[in-house]
This record gives C-alpha cells, structure tokens and sequence, in this order.
C-alpha cells in the first residue's frame, strides 16, 4: 500500500490485486502461527470493563428484576453439547439470598464459602456458557452444577462463582445434574432459613394460621400448595408496573391490597410465608429460559429473562424449588417476556416470533450478527489455552505440550511458508489481449449491415469500404479505425482508450 501511495500515477486496481495477493500469501502462516502458539491460561487480548454490570447481585429489592427486565441486551449465551433440556429445566441459577428486613433480601455471609462439588451425575447436562461483563463473581449455571471449569467453583449453596470478578467476556464449560437433590442442611442454614423480620404483619401471619389449621405439620408440601393456591385464587397481576407501595409493610401491601408484582413481589412473599409457617426457605435469582439462534444453534439469554424464585427445605426432598410466579402466569416457563409492550400494559405480554416478511428479514438479520459476534470470541478473541487443547484434541494431539507444540509451530509454519512459495511459483495463465474481440464484435456489426468483409481486410480498407456504404458514418467510422491502429501498433496501452473504442462501436449507427 505504501509503494502505491509513492507513486505519481497508481492504478488502484493493479494496487488492490498486489494487496489482496500479498494478504492470501500471508494468511496460512498466521492462521497457523495463531492456532499452535503457546497460550497463557488467558486470552492473547481481552476488553477490560470493569465498570459493567448486569443488575443481578447477591441483593433484591423489590422492583429491581423488573427494572433489569425491561432491558433486551444479551446476559451471557450457551452452547449445549448433547441434548437441550425442556423449558422447565431452563432455571439458571445465580445467587441465594438468606436475609430479609421484609424490604430487601440479601445472600448473607456464606456467599462465598466453598462446596466441592454436586457429585457425578448419571446423565449431565453438559454446556459452555459465554457470559457478558458484569463486574460481579456471579456466574450461571443449570439447577444444579455437578462440575465445573477451572477459574469457578460452587458456594455452599451450590451457586456457582468466578474467582476473579467478571470484567471481561467470561467462557467457562460446567455440567448439571437436574435430578440432584440438595439434602443436606445444617442446624445454622436452618436458623438462617427461619429467620424473620423484626416486624411481621399480623394479616400475614392470621392468613399462614389458618393454612396451618387445615394441613397436616408432618405433610409441609401440603401448606406450600395452599400458598400457591392462594396466588392462583385471588386477582394477582402479574405486571412490570405494580405501581406505588401505600403500606409500610411491602409484602403486606402486595398480598392484601394492590396483588399487583413482578416475579420478586412473588418470590419474596412466598418465601415470607414458609418461614413464618416454619419450613425453611430463600431465595435464588437469576434467569429463565432463553432463545436459540437458528443461525449458530447456540442459546441467547436476555437481561428480559431475568427471574427470582423460592426453595423451601422439605425434610423427605431436601431443597425444593417452588416458582411461585408459575401460579400467576405459568407462561412465563416457556414464553420470554416482550419489555417494549409489557412497559404500557396492565399485565406482562409474552413475546411472540413475528411471522410476517419484515419481521422474519429482521430476525434473521440479528441472529446473524449475534452468531458472528458470539463466533468471532470463541475463536479468536477468546481462543484461550482450553480452546486451544479442546481443538488440538480433534485432530488427535492433545498431547502436545511445551516443547512438542513449539516443534508442531515450527514445522506447520515451514509447511505454510513452503506452500506459499509453491502457489507463487506456479507458472500465471497469460492474461487474454481483449482488442481483438473488441475489433470482432466491430466486424460482426458491419455484416449484419450488409457489408462484405474479406479476413484480409486491415482497418483502413474496412472502414472505407463502410463508409462507401453509409457516408453519414463516414466520420465515426474513421475514428474507430485510427483508435484501434493505435491500441494495436501504438508504444504504450491505454486502458481508458480501449473503453473509448468500445463505446464508440456500441454507439455507431449505421442507416
């Protein structure tokens, strides 16, 4: 590029070609040198946003999903290895949250106390999950996390977390085992789980009484199921814009008044209610379901997916997860919610795949660009040493190591240089001189106007014989004729001037 600007006249399309062969010459030597280098455990490069946040943290206030749902942007995307798992399976688990002062619940001071691990599984769910900056250590994963990647691990309540905050575009692989069964729970976690506010509304607590005088203690599955009758009996909303809290009891005002909430309203208050008819709960935040590009056939969630929902402790099943939003609107396990219509509506409206022409090019349009943008990470910006093993091992050298991938890069660099050098040595097929089809297509013309053409006639003597026949084209004529003596027998060749002739054949009339 830089000899061309040098010069004083620069044929850019001669520049373009010597460019593009210069870039196809050094192309196999960088895809090899890019594939075989030695990686740090790390990508080469990253984009370090620290500042980026998601919204989902180890606190819930009530409005704050709904906030964070009104947005459409891309939480993280995962490629499943074998078989998808069914929508009621899509619960992706983020942190979980113990204390509450009946406003707020956070996750409490086990958040980062170490598990080891759910245990082999019979049948996992294996996945990798490409997750957005978020500046947090949460991650997410499938209920419940058997194994993990290295740079994750799982907390004491099986959450799954980073060992380093999320500033930068996250991979990591995990498996899940979605019949695993939290049994165990310390006297401390059930404390924990008990706890209650300092106040507690006295309507709140007559109406858990009452539940309490119609089930059996032994049977606590029976009182969770007149909890979630309750919500299915009664006119509850379930709406983006729950509107204004007039009580100071939050919970109390949502139950008994307004019945109006979004899924933590949900969450919250059903936990709320196990715990002051004694059973054990907390709630865990995080994201439900998600889409699959058609075009990559990986799976895209949403900051819009974000959900909350409740696990009781049931001594015979261990930690059980209720979905209490479920009871209101169970679309919401298969639907994803559509913010821009569900922001004016009274209730939240499900997002439905346009199938007009528009709304199809449209879609296709986006998948495409997030399947490029998803692409693009996996295998160059983030093509990390675990990628880089991953893709070794299908072409059966997963082996190599230290000094056996320094050789593998010296020999596939030789064989990339040595192709090159064979490519560029091969004799070049010589370019067709095009005035002599030009200077056809001007013969054929004149016969088809009825003028004798003998092979031996030159330039001169065909047009003259032309303009015998049609003097009013004599002058046009005689102008082809020179242009064509000096293309044909002229010291240099003028490409503009052959564009010239050729219009001026395309443009002769002759009458």
């Amino acid at each position: 590029i830089q000899t061309g600007l040098n010069r004083v006249q620069v044929d850019l399309g001669a520049q373009l070609r010597k460019t593009l062969g210069m870039l196809a010459g050094a192309l196999p030597l960088a895809v090899v040198v890019f594939l075989l280098f030695p990686r740090l455990q790390n990508p080469l490069w990253s984009v370090n946003t620290s500042n980026a946040m998601t919204g989902i943290s180890d606190q819930m206030n009530l409005g704050d999903i709904a906030e964070l749902t009104r947005s459409t942007q891309t939480a993280f995307r995962v490629r499943f290895t074998g078989a998808v798992p069914g929508p009621e399976q899509r619960y992706w688990r983020g942190p979980v949250l113990w204390q509450t002062d009946g406003r707020s619940w956070t996750s409490g001071p086990r958040t980062m106390e170490s598990e080891t691990t759910a245990g082999p599984s019979a049948a996992p769910i294996e996945y990798e999950v490409t997750l957005e900056p978020t500046g947090e250590y949460w991650l997410f994963g499938l209920d419940v996390v058997s194994s993990s990647s290295t740079g994750t691990r799982l907390n004491r309540d099986f959450a799954l977390v980073a060992d380093e905050r999320v500033n930068r575009r996250f991979s990591y692989r995990a498996a899940s085992d979605p019949e695993f069964r939290m049994q165990t729970v310390s006297a401390q976690a059930q404390e924990f789980g008990l706890a209650l506010p300092d106040r507690v509304s006295a309507r709140l607590a007559k109406l858990v009484s009452n539940w309490q005088a119609d089930t059996d203690p032994k049977q606590p599955l029976q009182l969770v199921r007149k909890a979630l009758s309750y919500f299915r009996q009664q006119p509850f909303v379930y709406t983006l814009s729950p509107g204004p809290i007039a009580n100071e009891d939050p919970i109390e005002h949502f139950l008994f008044e307004s019945r109006r909430g979004f899924c933590e309203h949900y969450a919250g208050s059903f936990a709320m209610m196990m715990r002051v008819a004694g059973i054990p709960s907390r709630v865990v935040v995080g994201y439900l379901g998600g889409e699959r590009n058609p075009r990559a056939d990986h799976w895209v969630i949403r900051q819009s997916d974000a959900h909350a929902w409740v696990e009781v402790y049931i001594p015979s099943l261990g930690w059980w997860r209720v979905d209490p939003t479920a009871a209101v609107a169970p679309e919401r396990i298969e639907q994803p919610i559509n913010p821009a219509l569900s922001l004016d509506a009274d209730q939240v409206v499900f997002r439905i795949v346009g199938d007009g022409f528009f709304a199809s090019a449209w879609n296709n349009a986006v998948w495409l660009a997030d399947a490029v943008d998803l692409s693009w990470h996996r295998w160059v910006v983030g093509f990390s040493a675990e990628r880089q093993s991953s893709l070794l091992a299908k072409f059966g050298l997963s082996g190599l190591r230290g000094f056996g991938l320094a050789l593998a890069l010296l020999a596939g660099s030789s064989l990339a240089a040595g192709f090159v050098y064979l490519m560029a040595r091969l004799p070049r097929p010589k370019a067709r001189d095009p005035l002599p089809l030009v200077w056809q297509q001007f013969a054929h013309k004149l016969q088809r106007a009825d003028i004798a053409i003998a092979p031996w006639h030159g330039p001169d003597t065909l047009c003259s014989i032309a303009s015998a026949h049609y003097p009013n084209a004599s002058q046009q004529l005689n102008v082809i004729a020179r242009m064509y003596v000096q293309l044909r027998y002229g010291r240099h060749q003028d490409p503009r001037l052959l564009g010239a002739l050729r219009r001026r054949i395309r443009r002769l009339r002759l009458r």
